[in-house]
């Protein structure tokens, strides 16, 4: 279960292709919330400038992973 996802999402059935913030009708505020926990949680910091990469669950896992395994 992600950690902070908006209740009624379900995350197992995201596209991992379309915009998160469109799929979970998020805003700008709760999706920047959902950056936030994901920097927490690994500890990789993720600079404000960073955050545009974030927007599909694709986009996530391109630039997460390669740095999971350098915390």
């Amino acid at each position: 279960m992600l950690k902070g996802h908006r209740a009624g999402v379900d995350v197992a059935a995201l596209d991992a292709a379309k915009d998160l913030r469109d799929k979970t009708d998020t805003d700008s505020v709760d999706f920047l919330h959902f950056v936030i926990g994901l920097d927490k949680e690994p500890g990789i910091e993720i600079p404000d400038a960073d955050i545009a990469k974030f927007t599909t669950w694709n986009g996530c896992v391109r630039y997460l992973v390669p740095k999971a395994g350098k915390t």
